[in-house]
C-alpha cells in the first residue's frame, strides 16, 4: 500500500511538472495566458500527454522489476540449505505426481513454489515431520496448482516488498 501511494503521488507531481512545463511555454506575459487557458484543445493535448508520459513511466520500472524479482529470487532459494528427500515426503511425491520437489533444512514448517522458468516446489523437513500422510499430500497438491499456473512470478510481482531475506517464499 505504501509503494503505490508513492507512486500515486510521483505520478501526479508528473503531471503537474508537465503542466507547469506547458504553461511557461505558452504563456510568457499574463494577456496570452489567460486565452492560452481558454482553449480546450491545449488543456486536452496536454493531458494525454501527460498521461502517455506515466504510462511509459510505469512501464518501464515494470520491464526493471520484472527480471529483478527473477534473478534476486533464483538466487536467494539457491543459497538455500537442501537435502534428499525423507522418506514420507517420497511416498507423498509418488501418491501426487508432485515433480521437481525439493527438501532443505529448517525449523519452521514451509512449503512454497519457486521459479520462473520450470517451477520447483520446496518443502521443510519440519513440515514433513509435522504433517499427517494426508495433510502432506494437500500440501503439495497445493503448490502443484501454483506450479502449474506458473503464479509465482505473478505473486511476487504483484507484490511490493515480497520474498524479503529470511522467507523466501513470500
Amino acid at each position: 500500500m505504501k509503494y503505490r501511494c508513492v507512486w500515486g503521488l510521483s505520478g501526479i507531481l508528473l503531471i503537474a511538472s508537465v503542466c507547469a512545463g506547458w504553461m511557461r511555454e505558452t504563456c510568457s506575459q499574463s494577456g496570452p495566458c489567460m486565452s492560452t487557458l481558454s482553449q480546450p484543445v491545449l488543456w486536452i493535448s496536454t493531458s494525454v500527454a501527460a498521461v502517455l508520459l506515466l504510462l511509459s513511466a510505469t512501464l518501464v520500472s515494470w520491464l526493471l522489476r520484472v527480471p529483478w524479482i527473477v534473478v534476486t529470487s533464483a538466487r536467494d532459494v539457491r543459497r538455500l540449505p537442501l537435502r534428499g528427500l525423507p522418506f514420507g515426503l517420497q511416498e507423498a511425491v509418488e501418491r501426487t505426481g508432485a515433480r521437481r520437489v525439493r527438501c532443505w533444512i529448517a525449523d519452521v514448517p514451509l512449503a512454497f513454489c519457486s521459479g520462473s522458468v520450470q517451477p520447483e516446489i520446496f518443502v521443510t523437513d519440519s513440515l514433513v515431520t509435522h504433517l499427517r500422510a494426508c495433510e502432506l499430500d494437500s500440501v503439495l497438491v497445493h503448490e502443484m496448482h501454483h506450479s502449474r499456473r506458473r503464479a509465482i512470478p505473478r505473486e511476487r510481482i504483484d507484490e511490493p516488498g515480497c520474498g524479503q531475506r529470511g522467507n523466501p517464499g513470500a
